[in-house]
């Protein structure tokens, strides 16, 4: 730290902060055309992606769709000022990205994912409804899969729904989309309402994870 910057007053200090703050916030806003909603205040979602060994278990087709169709949900949220999260999930959920403005950072993010054993969905769902109580505002998860929740102890469904049912329990909204081996009945248990459960054939996996963006809160 410099000798200036120990003169200043803790108050002095602050200020320049919060100016340094704002300059940023109006270059993000100035790159991404539109005002930038409070934090606190801003609608959010977070993008489930399921990255089991099924995803890629006959080529790499699927698994690649599902990440070019995360992409452009991505930049759809964007365009309705949601801030962004990332989940994925094979033997265990994991956060790849905290809830933030849509970034450059998301494309190398998705892009690089790589499957695993396992599909552990109520982990997905349990820690997106962490990172999402406590938030103001409009607050969503999508899940996007190709088939039932699977952990090392065999099937998990009823974990899952009771996950899902935590977070409906506090107002998040919860959406989701599978491929033709994926079981829609089970879908239409996990989300908030049956018209947000959407089942695509995997050819139209990349266009049906886009669409779910224009089905979010808002």
């Amino acid at each position: 730290m410099t000798n200036d910057a120990l003169a200043k007053s803790p108050e002095d200090r602050l200020a320049a902060l919060k100016a340094k703050s704002q300059s940023r916030v109006k270059e993000l806003e100035e790159k991404l055309g539109h005002r930038l909603t409070s934090p606190r205040s801003a609608p959010t979602v977070f993008l489930l992606i399921d990255c089991s060994h099924s995803m890629d278990m006959n080529g790499p087709a699927k698994f690649e769709a599902a990440k070019r169709g995360a992409i452009r949900f991505c930049q759809e949220a964007r365009d309705k000022n949601y801030l962004i999260g990332l989940i994925s999930f094979a033997e265990r959920g994991v956060c790849l990205r905290e809830p933030s403005p849509y970034g450059d950072d998301i494309q190398s993010r998705v892009t690089s994912l790589t499957s695993g054993p396992y599909t552990n969905m109520a982990d997905a769902i349990s820690l997106a409804t962490q990172k999402l109580e406590s938030r103001k505002g409009q607050r969503a998860m999508c899940l996007v899969t190709d088939g039932q929740p699977f952990t090392k102890t065999g099937e998990d469904c009823d974990a899952t729904l009771r996950t899902a049912v935590s977070a409906k329990g506090v107002g998040i909204e919860i959406l989701a989309i599978g491929t033709d081996d994926a079981d829609k009945s089970f879908l239409d248990k996990i989300v908030t309402s049956k018209e947000l459960a959407i089942h695509v054939d995997r050819e139209h996996l990349e266009a049906g994870i886009s669409s779910m963006a224009r089905l979010l809160p808002g």
